[in-house]
């Protein structure tokens, strides 16, 4: 099993605020985030989007041999989905789009979120992702990373946050994803 940490750092600051743990089995991922969260701002689940109404953590998973990579979300008040991006390109294409296409979003996201608890003014959350995630199941070498979003009262930007000190605002810049080695090379 490998098991790693990473701080999590404001993006305009560089300042950490929490740490993530990442511990990579044979059947899953298990992660374990805490990241301070001053004031926390549920997601409304009937028709708020998470950004920029809500508190909300993404984990961006990709095989480092395939374009198509994978983006699961995780509010404050435990709603989640799951994204399947095909390509970073596509991804381009749709940006400024009103919505995501259909085929994009999971219906039931594979992922399962075991605690997910705010208090003392951090949001902790443990959860455990299926290797089924990708279609040969466990990848030879992966790329990864998390970030969030930590909404301010209504009119101002939310605080960004990341486990990568990104060079540009962009969380899926995947060449600064963190990247680990899961199987010997063939």
């Amino acid at each position: 099993m490998n098991k790693l940490k990473h701080s999590l750092l404001l993006l305009e600051h560089a300042q950490e605020i929490g740490y993530s743990e990442w511990a990579f089995q044979p059947e899953s991922i298990s992660l374990r985030l805490c990241v301070e969260n001053r004031n926390p701002l549920p997601a409304d689940a009937t028709n708020l989007p998470f950004f920029p109404y809500a508190d909300c953590v993404e984990f961006f998973l990709k095989d480092s041999q395939a374009p198509d990579y994978h983006e699961l979300h995780c509010s404050t008040n435990g709603i989640r989905y799951q994204i399947h991006l095909p390509s970073r390109e596509q991804l381009q294409v749709h940006r400024h789009a009103a919505a995501l296409p259909a085929a994009w979003v999971a219906p039931t996201p594979e992922f399962v979120l075991t605690r997910n608890q705010l208090q003392d003014g951090f949001w902790e959350l443990d959860l455990s992702i299926p290797w089924d995630l990708f279609p040969q199941g466990m990848p030879n070498r992966i790329q990864y990373h998390c970030a969030g979003y930590d909404a301010q009262a209504p009119g101002k930007p939310p605080r960004l946050w990341s486990s990568v000190p990104f060079s540009r605002r962009d969380f899926h810049y995947q060449e600064e994803w963190h990247q680990l080695q899961l199987r010997p090379q063939p």
